[in-house]
Protein backbone atom coordinates (compact mmCIF):
# COMPACT_ATOMS: atom_id res chain seq x y z
CA UNK A 1 0.00 0.00 0.00
CA UNK A 2 1.26 3.45 -0.92
CA UNK A 3 -0.01 6.59 0.85
CA UNK A 4 1.05 10.12 -0.10
CA UNK A 5 0.12 13.54 1.26
CA UNK A 6 0.17 16.84 -0.62
CA UNK A 7 -0.55 20.47 0.15
CA UNK A 8 -0.23 21.66 -3.47
CA UNK A 9 -2.93 20.73 -5.99
CA UNK A 10 -0.34 20.66 -8.76
CA UNK A 11 1.60 17.90 -7.00
CA UNK A 12 -1.61 15.95 -6.39
CA UNK A 13 -2.53 16.23 -10.08
CA UNK A 14 0.94 15.06 -11.15
CA UNK A 15 0.78 12.04 -8.82
CA UNK A 16 -2.75 11.13 -10.01
CA UNK A 17 -1.66 11.37 -13.64
CA UNK A 18 1.33 9.11 -13.00
CA UNK A 19 -0.61 6.53 -10.96
CA UNK A 20 -3.36 6.27 -13.59
CA UNK A 21 -0.67 5.17 -16.07
CA UNK A 22 0.73 2.59 -13.64
CA UNK A 23 -0.69 -0.76 -12.64
CA UNK A 24 -2.39 0.27 -9.38
CA UNK A 25 -5.64 -0.79 -7.75
CA UNK A 26 -7.92 0.83 -5.20
CA UNK A 27 -6.85 4.38 -6.04
CA UNK A 28 -8.44 6.72 -3.50
CA UNK A 29 -8.09 10.42 -2.77
CA UNK A 30 -9.22 12.48 0.22
CA UNK A 31 -9.34 16.24 0.79
CA UNK A 32 -8.99 17.10 4.49
CA UNK A 33 -9.80 20.53 5.90
CA UNK A 34 -8.91 21.11 9.54
CA UNK A 35 -9.87 24.07 11.71
CA UNK A 36 -8.96 24.91 15.29
CA UNK A 37 -11.17 26.68 17.79
CA UNK A 38 -9.80 30.16 18.54
CA UNK A 39 -10.94 33.02 20.72
CA UNK A 40 -12.44 36.06 18.98
CA UNK A 41 -13.46 38.88 21.27
CA UNK A 42 -15.97 37.45 23.72
CA UNK A 43 -16.70 34.45 21.50
CA UNK A 44 -14.95 31.72 19.55
CA UNK A 45 -14.58 30.73 15.91
CA UNK A 46 -12.96 27.95 13.92
CA UNK A 47 -9.73 29.25 12.37
CA UNK A 48 -9.10 27.26 9.16
CA UNK A 49 -5.76 25.62 8.39
CA UNK A 50 -4.48 24.81 4.90
CA UNK A 51 -6.14 21.77 3.30
CA UNK A 52 -4.27 18.48 2.89
CA UNK A 53 -4.76 15.93 0.11
CA UNK A 54 -4.23 12.25 0.90
CA UNK A 55 -3.71 9.83 -1.99
CA UNK A 56 -3.64 6.06 -1.45
CA UNK A 57 -3.37 3.04 -3.75
CA UNK A 58 -2.29 -0.58 -3.85
CA UNK A 59 -0.07 -2.35 -6.33
CA UNK A 60 -2.08 -4.44 -8.78
CA UNK A 61 -1.53 -8.14 -8.09
CA UNK A 62 -0.18 -10.14 -11.02
CA UNK A 63 -2.02 -13.42 -11.66
CA UNK A 64 0.06 -16.24 -13.15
Amino acid sequence: RLVMTFILQENLHEALTHLRRCDVAALDCLHLQIATLSALGTGHYFKPNNPVFVLACQKEQQHV
